[in-house]
């Protein structure tokens, strides 16, 4: 899972800790990345989708960790 995550971009990486470390609404992080709200909530969704893929992909691979 960790290279998984590795694979995110600096930015994917903050709102997924922003999230889900510091459980913060989208409306708050929207707040703190100067974006929408729903514009937060569709960048969570595409990096939670893209780090399922990472991980399935390293899943198959036998790279999981």
């Amino acid at each position: 899972m960790l290279l998984s995550i590795n694979m995110l971009s600096d930015d994917e990486k903050s709102l997924i800790y922003l999230r889900f470390v510091n459980d913060l609404s989208f409306k708050c992080i929207s707040e703190l990345l100067d974006i929408t709200e729903e514009a937060a909530k569709k960048r969570g969704q595409r990096t939670l989708k893209k780090l399922c893929l990472y991980y399935e992909e390293d899943d198959k691979s036998g790279q999981c960790s």
